[in-house]
């Protein structure tokens, strides 16, 4: 689960469906925009993009992508 607070202090709860590692050499735009990993989907969705994999000296060569769903949503407390 993941939990993300926002502006008004209404925390956003998500659970991961999939985590994916990605090749940033032969990664295609339309694998990238696939419902897996950042295209649009029919749910409120939560990206994140981290890097992964082996180290060159100047970068990492592999994305980590984890995609989650909205599971709940707890308004702010009062006080």
């Amino acid at each position: 689960l993941i939990d993300v607070t926002g502006r008004g202090g209404t925390i956003y709860t998500y659970a991961v469906t999939n985590i994916r590692q990605v090749d940033i050499e032969t990664l295609t735009l339309k694998e990238l925009r696939g419902p897996d990993l950042v295209g649009h989907t029919d749910y409120h969705a939560l990206t994140l993009i981290t890097c992964g994999g082996t180290f060159n000296g100047e970068e990492y060569l592999s994305r980590d992508i984890v995609r989650a769903e909205l599971a709940t949503s707890q308004p702010p407390e009062n006080g």
